[in-house]
């Protein structure tokens, strides 16, 4: 997820000057919200850095979103959209993924999973982490480029997802 960090970060922001809490997360979940700021994404993304503790250090997904759904967190989650931004690769049980994500889809109005690797050609969704997580998905969209964002975020932002959810759509099908 290192080379994608960046991109997603300034999407982040961007939520955050919405009025959308943002974490992130790798082996624990932080609140980043406060590190956005108002100085633009290059800013976020510097104070972000800062502010998360192993940042590359591994990913434990379910225990990161059950952390989110937990006090003091929890009130953020109703009737938001969700948004995972990940590759799928998990240090934690795909049946602990499927439960968190689970229970996350029933807190918010809709549940994305953005994934950079999803519009690479001949991509599949092979790893068991997304593939217990998905079906509790609206929709699984590819987040690996800046075109590739903005496509996400204009489907985000539609009354409706696309018709197939949790289908990983390629660059050809953008």
């Amino acid at each position: 997820m290192r080379p994608y960090a960046a991109p997603a970060l300034g999407l982040l922001w961007a939520a955050s000057s919405a009025g959308g809490e943002v974490f992130t997360f790798a082996s624990e979940l932080t609140l980043v919200t406060p590190d956005m700021g108002s100085s633009g994404p290059a800013g976020a993304i510097r104070r972000t850095a800062g502010a998360v503790d192993d940042p590359f250090g591994g990913t434990r997904i379910a225990a990161s979103v059950e952390a989110v759904l937990r006090p003091p967190h929890r009130p953020v989650t109703l009737a938001a959209v969700g948004v995972v931004i990940s590759d799928g690769w998990d240090g934690d049980s795909p049946a602990q993924l499927a439960r968190a994500i689970e229970k996350l889809r029933r807190s918010v109005h809709r549940l994305v999973w953005l994934n950079p690797r999803a519009g690479w050609a001949g991509y599949r969704p092979d790893v068991a982490a997304l593939q217990a997580a998905l079906p509790h998905c609206d929709a699984h969209l590819p987040a690996g480029t800046v075109n590739e964002l903005v496509h996400s975020v204009a489907l985000l932002t539609a009354e409706e997802m696309p018709a197939s959810p949790c289908t990983a759509m390629t660059r050809a099908a953008l």
